[in-house]
């Protein structure tokens, strides 16, 4: 069905465990051809963790890569929805068989990002030259590397023709970036719930949840044991992370004034992260999160927008105050402006940032419009 993917039966290689719904690793890099990173360091040896759903047609055009957000992994939906042991994807409100994203027509391929916590390479992975986790040595990354690494996913699958991308949050920032950086390799992109980079109060939460995880005393200058490290640090900083990604009047309906089960929820939300993810993948994220700006490298956003070729949906949310609407319709502007189509769709949500994530009929219609156009390179 596809080439280059190594499958695996219990523990991957690198010493990360296997993800239910991952497919295999894909290699990225390798000493006869390593990944520079725009920090100025290189991979000689990588891998990235990727799932797939649905079959490929014959000529490989009804594909959709979905770029990852912060601290999601490849598994993007079941294999199996009926199967209520296997794990739920993180975004099954939009991705799977009868869903907007239908994998009964078209071929999903979910990727964990460079740096990240599901199986690809990444600060707890094995350094070769060393045959020890890398640890707060594995070097700096930029969203423009985590698309270098998708694109390689693409050549080393044999996908030749222009596909689908679509990523909300920061998965949203890769979207755009690929399209910006590979033209050719894009005919339509959704990106939801993001904007041309982060805005003042989201760096500021986040140098709130990184100044945590530096505070706890196991974080050691990033050189502790692989499962162990600053748990309590990194559950402090995904608190405060997830009041990002809701809303005042969406806690209001909830919770009300039950300071009980509010400090609860955060704990149970704490809790599952620290269980799942790296505080080094995390910090280095969180940076690249934090340094990412559409427009850059080609000095506006407007000759950023120029060079992107797809068809460009942009969708924002009403009560996001991480990507508020505003950055939203600064994208549309500016694709309008450098001759991009593109539809922008503010949906009314009082559900935050997450909103993206979760089910919407306004949301699912737009996905299903995204989906049409795959396969359909008339524009």
């Amino acid at each position: 069905m596809i080439t280059g993917v190594r499958s695996w039966a219990g523990p991957c290689p690198e010493g990360m465990p296997a993800r239910v719904g991952a497919t295999g690793l894909v290699s990225v890099a390798s000493p006869a051809r390593p990944l520079p990173l725009r920090g100025g360091g290189r991979l000689d040896e990588a891998s990235i963790s990727v799932a797939t759903f649905g079959e490929p047609d014959a000529g490989g055009r009804n594909v959709v890569l979905v770029c990852p957000c912060l601290t999601a992994d490849a598994r993007v939906s079941r294999h199996d929805p009926q199967n209520d042991s296997e794990p739920r994807g993180w975004w099954e409100s939009l991705i799977g068989p009868g869903r907007p994203i239908d994998t009964r027509r078209v071929f999903v391929i979910g990727t964990d990002p460079l740096g990240g916590s599901g199986g690809s390479t990444g600060p707890a992975s094995n350094d070769p030259a060393t045959g020890r986790p890398h640890g707060p040595g594995f070097p700096r990354i930029t969203i423009g590397d985590l698309v270098e690494a998708q694109v390689r996913v693409l050549d080393a699958l044999g996908i030749e023709e222009p596909v689908a991308v679509m990523g909300g949050s920061i998965g949203g920032f890769q979207a755009l970036e690929l399209a910006r950086r590979h033209p050719d390799r894009v005919h339509t992109v959704l990106a939801l719930a993001t904007g041309p980079r982060l805005g003042a109060f989201g760096l500021a939460f986040n140098a709130a949840g990184r100044a945590a995880i530096l505070a706890d005393p196991a974080f050691r200058g990033g050189a502790y044991a692989i499962g162990e490290g600053p748990r309590d640090g990194l559950g402090v900083a995904r608190r405060i992370a997830h009041l990002t990604y809701r809303s005042a009047a969406g806690f209001d309906r909830r919770f009300g004034r039950d300071a009980r089960e509010i400090a609860a929820y955060l704990d149970r939300r704490a809790e599952s992260f620290v269980r799942r993810f790296d505080a080094n993948s995390y910090l280095r994220l969180l940076e690249a999160m934090d340094e990412f700006d559409l427009a850059a490298e080609d000095g506006t956003l407007v000759a950023a927008m120029s060079r992107i070729r797809a068809e460009v949906r942009l969708g924002g949310f009403s009560s996001d105050w991480l990507f508020p609407p505003d950055q939203t319709h600064e994208l549309a502007t500016a694709a309008r402006a450098a001759g991009v189509r593109v539809r922008e769709r503010i949906i009314a949500s009082d559900k935050g940032h997450d909103a993206f994530l979760l089910p919407g009929e306004e949301l699912s219609r737009m996905a299903r419009d995204f989906a049409s156009r795959v396969g359909d390179r008339s524009r």
